[in-house]
Parts: C-alpha cells; sequence; structure tokens
C-alpha cells in the first residue's frame, strides 16, 4: 500500500479519541461524518482539525484506509439498527478504489463484517475481498472517564481471514496501542466484544436481583460485596444500581441474542439479564415510595431531587441512563421533581406534545433541604456527600456513597 492517507468514518465518542491518536501519531489523517452540526462543533472545538473534518465525501476520496466508527443502536424491537452501517458503506462504495483497506469498529452482531461491508462492496463495486481491498474487524474498547486505561493502553483485537488486511491494520494500530491481538476469523473478533458487555450486563443483573433479595433479608448487600472482593481470586466486584446504561451494556448483548434467534438458540442469561436491568427504573420508584410512606409522606404531594443524570460517574453521556427513564417516570408522579447534574446541565422533554427544558439545580443547604426525598442515581466524584446526608430529609442511595449518616439514608 502506498502512504497511508486515513480517513475515520463516525466523529463521536470512538471515531474521534481514534482521530486525535491517529494525529499525534502524524499520520495523515481526515474525519468524516454526516452531521454537519457536529462537524461545525468540532470545527470550533478543535482548532488545529479545522481543515481535517468534513461532511463531504468529495474531501475523502483521496484517503486508502477507512475506518468506520458509526453507531450502531437497536430498533423499537430491541433488534440491530444498522442504518450507520449502511450509510457508512455506501460513502465507502463512492469513494473506494482497488487496493484499499477498511477497518470496522463499530459493535455488531456475528457476520456483520462479511454480510454488510465486504458482500455490499463485491456486490456494488465488482471488487473481489483479498484481491481489489481489504478489510478487518477491529471492536472499540473505549471506556468513558477511565483515568487508569486510556484509549492507548487497551490492547486492540484485529480479526481477519486476510493475512494481508490484519498485517496492513496491525501496521497502523501497533503505532498506536501499546499491544495488538490477531485472530484469523471475524466473527471470533466480532464476539470478543459482545462476550465483554454480555459479561457485564449479566454480572449487573445478577447483583440487581442480590440486592433486591437482601432488601427482603434486611441484609447491607455493599458490605457483603465489600467482603467478597477481599478474595484475591475466583471473584470480580460487580455492584448493583439503577441499571444499565450507555453506548454498549444495555445495547450490545441484544445483538448476539438476535443472532442466536436467528439459528433458533434462545439465550436464557442474557435475556433474563436484560429484564432485570430494564426493570430496576420501576423498582427503584417503588423503593422511593415505600420509603416516603414509611416517613409518612403522600408520595404524589412530594417534592423530589434526583442526583445524576447521566448513564455513569463523571460522563456527560446520559444515553440509555436508567436515571434519565426515573426522572421522566417521577414527573406524572410527584407535585414536584428536580435534579442536579454538572455533567448535564439541561435536558429537554416531551410532555403532553410540549418540550420542557429542566435545568439541573445547584445544591446549596437551603435547596437540598426543600425536598421530601433526594434520590441519589449517579455518584459524580465532585458531590460533597456529607454536605447532601447531614442536609437532606431523607436519602434513597442507590450507588452507597452516603455512608457516613445512617439516620436518614436508605441503601438499594
Amino acid at each position: 500500500m502506498k502512504k497511508k492517507n486515513i480517513c475515520i468514518i463516525g466523529l463521536g465518542y470512538v471515531g474521534l479519541p481514534l482521530f486525535l491518536e491517529l494525529k499525534k501519531k502524524s499520520f495523515n489523517v481526515v474525519g468524516f461524518d454526516n452531521d454537519n452540526l457536529k462537524i461545525s462543533y468540532l470545527k470550533k472545538k478543535y482548532i488545529n482539525v479545522k481543515k481535517k473534518v468534513f461532511s463531504s465525501s468529495n474531501e475523502i476520496k483521496k484517503c486508502n484506509v477507512y475506518i468506520v466508527c458509526v453507531p450502531t443502536p437497536l430498533n423499537k424491537f430491541l433488534e440491530p439498527d444498522t442504518s450507520f452501517i449502511k450509510s457508512a458503506i455506501k460513502t465507502i462504495i463512492s469513494v473506494i478504489e482497488k487496493g484499499d483497506l477498511i477497518i470496522f469498529e463499530s459493535t455488531c452482531y456475528p457476520g456483520c463484517t462479511k454480510e454488510m461491508i465486504i458482500n455490499e462492496i463485491e456486490k456494488k463495486k465488482e471488487f473481489k475481498f483479498k484481491k481489489d481491498f481489504f478489510v478487518s474487524y477491529s471492536p472499540e474498547r473505549i471506556d468513558p472517564a477511565n483515568k487508569k486505561f486510556k484509549i492507548t493502553d487497551i490492547p486492540k483485537v484485529i480479526g481477519s481471514e486476510c493475512k494481508k488486511s490484519l498485517k496492513l491494520t496491525d501496521d497502523i494500530y501497533k503505532k498506536i496501542f501499546k499491544k495488538t491481538y490477531i485472530l484469523h476469523k471475524f466473527e471470533e473478533a466480532e464476539l470478543s466484544k459482545l462476550i465483554e458487555n454480555v459479561f457485564r450486563q449479566i454480572n449487573i443483573g445478577l447483583m440487581n436481583e442480590m440486592a433486591m433479595m437482601c432488601k427482603k433479608l434486611e441484609i447491607n448487600i455493599w458490605n457483603a460485596i465489600k467482603a467478597s472482593s477481599t478474595k484475591p481470586f475466583g471473584f470480580m466486584s460487580f455492584y448493583p444500581g439503577p441499571g444499565t446504561g450507555g453506548h454498549c451494556i444495555p445495547l450490545d448483548p441484544n445483538y448476539l441474542s438476535w443472532k442466536a434467534r436467528s439459528k433458533n438458540f434462545f439465550s436464557r442469561y442474557i435475556d433474563l439479564s436484560n429484564k432485570l436491568n430494564q426493570e430496576m427504573p420501576n423498582y427503584i420508584i417503588k423503593r422511593a415510595g415505600n420509603l416516603l410512606k414509611k416517613k409518612k409522606k403522600v408520595f404524589n404531594k412530594s417534592k423530589i431531587l434526583v442526583i445524576g443524570l447521566s448513564y455513569k460517574k463523571n460522563v456527560s453521556d446520559y444515553r440509555e441512563s436508567p436515571s434519565l427513564k426515573i426522572f421522566q417516570k417521577l414527573l406524572s408522579k410527584v407535585k414536584k421533581i428536580e435534579f442536579h447534574d454538572d455533567f448535564v446541565k439541561n435536558i429537554k422533554i416531551k410532555k403532553n406534545n410540549k418540550i420542557k427544558i429542566f435545568n439541573s439545580i445547584n445544591l446549596t443547604k437551603k435547596n437540598i433541604s426543600s425536598f421530601d426525598l433526594v434520590i441519589v442515581l449517579t455518584d459524580h466524584s465532585y458531590i460533597n456527600w456529607t454536605i447532601l446526608s447531614k442536609n437532606s430529609k431523607n436519602i434513597f442511595d442507590t450507588r452507597f456513597v452516603c455512608k457516613n449518616n445512617y439516620l436518614n439514608v436508605e441503601f438499594l
């Protein structure tokens, strides 16, 4: 291959960090995204990439490496929505030339790379894989806000059934990532990503069910997990919470169970853990109602403050966030509902065909004490949990962070 002119297709939470890392290593790299607003935002935020990000495919014709980092959400039937992949491949087909390399990073079901990339290019361009163009699958492994493991610290899995595709991809990624791991089957690489998130979804679901059980048994599950964690082998800590959120854990397992169903195999573990975690917002609301009742408060006349709307601590991402689902459900159930989150300053919620904007309130002593109940859903590091505990009338803590004051706190 000639000098590598790389194009990142999809400049979201995966594509943008990869774009910036490639640029650091002096690769000739450009970014493409068909979202004009996103391109305008990136040009303003990153002055040094102003002439390197585009929304027109005409600007990427000189590239010979295309790295696909587009979203892969689910539709309303919890089946893969592959529209972003189709759009990306359509763009690539319009510019691809013989000898070009495609690296597919988006999370997908086993077989997706062959079906949606290789087969489409061979059909539309009459190119032959391994001869006229090259393809590898390398699943993204980014963990937003993780200060211990940055993008370059995480080993990069690369899978392909073509030796040249593997070498071309490895030549690029070994200059960025500390370690690469080679697989010789697309499906094995695709599955590796799904296994990682199925593992987390199932174990979080298990702990959520354990939390429900421990409520009945009057046991503090958090202290028990802490004790279990002292075992130096055979145990990994997972914790209960309001449910799973973000771009991976609630969605990716469905890709695998959907594909398995097409072969008449039904995964009981995946389906049960999905169901458990999806039901957590309703369970949290039920527990909140019971807590208020115990305190002689009427639920629909109560004022509730929600702490945290993002799906995990120290990030601004609230996609699939259980906290947001709980907030939305409480809107029609209580007298007053507010939220605090410095990472999510405001949200727009549609109610009765009208869009209403909710702004994050400040955590002043006066504000905190004005609510009948505070529900802790996201445990951001910047929050002073002591002040929150001392000034709240009642707290329902789903993250076990208000440990300093047990008098007015109930834990999940």
